[in-house]
């Protein structure tokens, strides 16, 4: 049950970011003028998106941490596969728990909204929401990113 709900809402959201992108995007201080948030949903947002953002530092130096241990295990020539294993298993942990936290904040964030704002903000996709719990969404690392595992072997 809880993997279809999962998979539920990790569809919604994709086909929410694919219509955004189809819309076109706007930028976040005309949306929050649009969703007419009382100075109390302001606070509240404000303080979301400062939790969300620490999480999100806190989550990210884990995850680097963890990379470069991977590439310390990686440099033994005789490296073990179970330590691979449980590195990689650590690595998508910490992920899935970024991701949980996003959503996290996003369920605090529909619950301070009326239904109306909660449509407008939906009807601009998933990146809009996202933003609006303060992610900036992908780093930008396209196809020329390279895999930081400590030095190359």
């Amino acid at each position: 049950m809880k993997k279809r709900t999962v998979g539920i809402i990790i569809s919604l959201v994709f086909m929410i970011t694919t219509v955004s992108f189809a819309q076109g995007h706007s930028k976040r201080g005309s949306m929050l003028d649009k969703l007419n948030l009382t100075e109390k949903q302001q606070d509240s947002l404000s303080e979301i998106k400062t939790e969300q953002k620490k999480q999100m530092i806190a989550i990210r130096a884990k995850i680097s941490l963890a990379k470069i241990e991977m590439g310390e295990i990686l440099k033994d020539k005789d490296f073990s596969n179970s330590k691979v294993k449980s590195q990689v298993k650590e690595i998508m942990a910490l992920k899935t728990s970024m991701e949980m936290s996003k959503f996290n904040s996003i369920d605090k964030i529909r619950n301070i909204l009326t239904v109306e704002q909660w449509k407008t903000i939906s009807s601009k996709g998933g990146k809009a929401i996202f933003r609006l719990c303060g992610d900036k969404g992908s780093r930008g690392k396209g196809r020329h990113h390279k895999r930081d595992f400590g030095d190359r072997m």
